[in-house]
């Protein structure tokens, strides 16, 4: 065991931290299942290993990335409408406060509320468009509810009511007794001769109703019997609709946007067979409808498109295929976008397009029910459904970005492009300067919102004098024309790192050899990552400005450092060894994900210093995986 060996030191488990099971993989490139513990500075990650005893702890930076198993949502989780990406590729879901000249102020249940300074933000998707749909709360104005029959055709002139064809085993028409031959005539005193008419009223009620129903068996015994409606292969449990056989269907009719997005979350115990019905015209049918049906399985995925001009005609055609990438986990978040202006449907499986189809014969569904209706016997949970307006934005074809020195971009969800300067977000409405005046925009009539990246003058240093803040060493504009030296102890040498442009390679210079040596030489990489820091001037010694830092996304932060100026040279000498950053990206699973470095992970929160946002207290439950670079 390789890892072990070079590695892993034996002890305790750092300040009580909640058990995670998960995968480590090394840099050197082994993998191994693992029980995390938690992460400290000084100890790195604690862990166990079923075939180890004890107690065991790895460094971060001999880690290249660490996948969790998914946890139970704590009770504080909702969902967040909005999404803001950054500059530095950062992305995060929450909810827009207010947006003022200098930051956004963005709320969060994984994270709090954050301020993130506007200069930062590439694009926002306000997300406060309709919700039409969100649960499920119960089966109740699902159609669920069943009395248990099949039913032959509708009732004439001879026949005064609708035949049953069949009664189902255990339903509610067998416990009442109800019987193959039987003509049902009325329901609570209601005559009925048309099948679907039937079927919409009894539907309209929810299961654990009773009805009243009037029955012609034989020649002319009138029967009377009362059912409990119910529901067959279809039940409801802990906010899922759970299915456990075919033939029945559920479906609602709802308020679609021109543009809407339909989510759910699916579990599966054997395999996925389920039909998605969208815009039909057939409440509680699946026949001759104008709709467009999405055949999820567990190999491709369908789109056929249905058209009918009434019973007996229906004619269907393949719009063609994709292939989702489900998992081993039995689970998946589903998401459906349907743009009926383009006659455009796309399928997107945890958050990754599998197709988009797009209708040359215009949209086909001419109604407003959404249904399922499950082909296979084994069992499926549809759970977190929700049905909203879509901004039009497609994985890998996200909003128009505008470039530097351009103007703000807004992109309405009917089509329209605003452009000019944003000023504020504020109570629920964009106030826009644009060439014909200042106007304020409902955030909800908003798709996306890109900002433009203003070019800034890099200012001069002033010979001889200290800089406030020339201690971020991450691309400061004050530094590009410096060469820097950090001094520190490294393995009883003393180096340091430098260079004269922020933004290429970095080396190390060997004060003692007066020799620069590449990155790779010394084992490091920083891919363009600095280390940064704030600090605030002491006193001034011997022409030497003497400070303390007060901010860094290395540890520690109380060292002491002196900072002198020759020339066009500034020299940091440090007292104590710098530990080398390990920008570390966070994947938040849905909630987006967010780069920094890894302070602490415990029970309680995962601290990280993000270079943007400074330090964060993440909820350890939103965290699926760490890539260490």
């Amino acid at each position: 065991m390789r890892w072990l060996i070079l590695i892993l030191v034996m002890g305790s488990v750092g300040a009580g931290a909640a058990p995670r099971e998960g995968k480590f993989t090394l840099k050197i490139g082994d993998r191994m299942d693992v029980t995390m513990h938690g992460y400290t500075l000084a100890e790195g990650f604690s862990f166990s290993h079923a075939d180890i005893a004890g107690k065991l702890h790895i460094k971060a930076d001999a880690l290249r990335q660490i996948n969790l198993t998914p946890v139970p949502t704590p009770a504080a989780a909702r969902r967040h409408g909005a999404l803001v990406h950054l500059f530095n590729g950062d992305e995060l879901a929450g909810d827009i406060i207010k947006l003022t000249e200098q930051s956004l102020e963005f709320n969060t249940w994984y994270a709090g509320k954050l301020s993130i300074p506007r200069a930062a933000v590439q694009w926002l998707v306000p997300g406060t468009g309709g919700v039409v749909f969100d649960g499920p709360k119960s089966l109740n104005g699902w159609g669920a509810a069943i009395i248990g029959v099949l039913l032959g055709d509708d009732g004439d002139d001879g026949v005064e009511g609708i035949t049953i064809q069949n009664v189902f085993a255990n339903s509610p028409a067998a416990k009442a007794g109800l019987e193959i031959g039987d003509i049902l005539t009325h329901i609570n005193g209601k005559p009925y001769t048309k099948k679907q008419v039937m079927i919409i009223f009894v539907k309209s009620h929810s299961v654990g109703d009773k009805l009243n129903l009037t029955l012609l068996r034989g020649e002319n015994e009138i029967v009377q019997a009362k059912v409990t409606l119910g529901s067959l292969h279809w039940e409801f449990d802990n906010g899922s609709f759970i299915s456990k056989g075919t033939g029945y269907v559920i479906g609602k009719e709802l308020k679609w946007p021109p543009m809407a997005s339909v989510d759910f979350d699916l579990e599966w115990e054997r395999d996925i067979a389920l039909d998605v019905m969208l815009c039909t015209d057939r409440l509680h049918s699946v026949s001759y409808q104008n709709a467009y049906l999405l055949r999820l399985t567990s190999g491709p995925s369908y789109l056929y498109r249905n058209s009918s001009a009434g019973e007996g005609d229906l004619s269907t055609t393949s719009l063609g295929s994709g292939n989702p990438a489900w998992g081993a986990t039995r689970k998946a978040h589903v998401s459906i976008r349907v743009d009926r202006r383009t006659a455009t449907i796309a399928l997107l499986v945890n958050d990754r397009l599998v197709r988009k189809w797009v209708d040359r014969a215009g949209f086909a569904g001419k109604g407003k029910v959404l249904q399922f209706n499950p082909q296979t016997d084994s069992r499926m949970a549809i759970h977190n459904l929700r049905i909203s307006e879509w901004n039009g934005r497609l994985p890998k074809a996200g909003p128009p970005v505008a470039q530097a020195g351009e103007q703000d971009t807004l992109q309405l969800h009917k089509g329209d492009q605003l452009t000019g300067q944003i000023l504020t977000i504020a109570e629920g409405k964009l106030n826009l300067k644009s060439d014909f005046g200042d106007i304020a925009i409902p955030l909800g009539k908003i798709a996306n919102i890109s900002f433009a990246k203003k070019k800034e003058k890099a200012p001069e240093p002033k010979p001889n004098e200290p800089q406030a803040g020339l201690g971020k060493a991450k691309a400061e504009a004050a530094f590009k024309r410096q060469a820097i030296h950090i001094r520190k102890h490294h393995n009883s040498k003393i180096c340091g790192f430098g260079g004269n442009q922020f933004s290429g390679s970095w080396i190390i210079a060997s004060k003692e050899k007066g020799v620069d040596l590449p990155l790779s030489t010394m084992g490091i990489s920083f891919h363009q990552k600095m280390p940064s820091f704030r600090w605030e001037i002491v006193e001034l010694v011997d022409e030497a400005y003497k400070c303390k830092i007060v901010h860094s996304n290395v540890s520690p932060l109380n060292a002491k450092w002196m900072i002198y100026e020759t020339g066009d040279r500034i020299l940091w000498d440090i007292a104590v060894p710098v530990a080398v950053p390990n920008t570390t990206t966070f994947n938040l699973g849905r909630m987006g994900k967010i780069s920094g470095n890894l302070l602490e992970w415990s029970p309680k929160a995962v601290r990280v210093d993000s270079p943007v946002l400074g330090e964060l207290k993440l909820a350890p439950s939103i965290i699926n995986s760490v890539q260490f670079r």
